[in-house]
């Protein structure tokens, strides 16, 4: 199991993870993010994602590389100045490759990845960094 903040990644500013490991190579991760862009004159952008992910480890005993795919169901509001605002739910499918150092008797753990998103209008690239613990 581990606890973990990751800075970037598939939160785009940060994301708070549990995940479990159910063998030696094989983990599963849930997160959450929720954050708020705003634009003083116009607008606030909210969004409330929770990635769901399936990890697969590949090394020795301490380092890995890792491949991981899933899906993020997102929700994004707007609130207008002086209109009612709106709302939208939807799925953003998500990967990432990269390179994690993780005690195999537990304790600090650390990522850096570089997660993929794709949506229905195309997609993207971007960066990440994890600290946390695992136990």
């Amino acid at each position: 199991n581990a606890v973990y903040l990751e800075l970037g990644g598939q939160g785009i500013f940060y994301t708070v993870n549990y995940e479990h490991r159910f063998a030696k190579f094989f983990a599963c991760r849930v997160g959450f993010t929720h954050f708020t862009l705003t634009d003083f004159f116009f607008s606030d952008l909210t969004i409330t994602s929770f990635p769901l992910m399936a990890i697969f480890l590949i090394g020795g005993t301490d380092h890995f590389f890792e491949i991981g795919a899933g899906v993020m169901p997102t929700i994004a509001e707007t609130d207008f100045r002086w209109f009612s605002g709106s709302s939208a739910m939807g799925i953003v499918g998500t990967g990432h490759v990269g390179y994690r150092y993780q005690p195999s008797d537990g304790g600090f753990m650390f990522r850096a990845s570089v997660p993929v998103f794709v949506t229905e209008n195309g997609a993207g690239a971007w960066g990440g960094v994890s600290f946390g613990y695992a136990f």
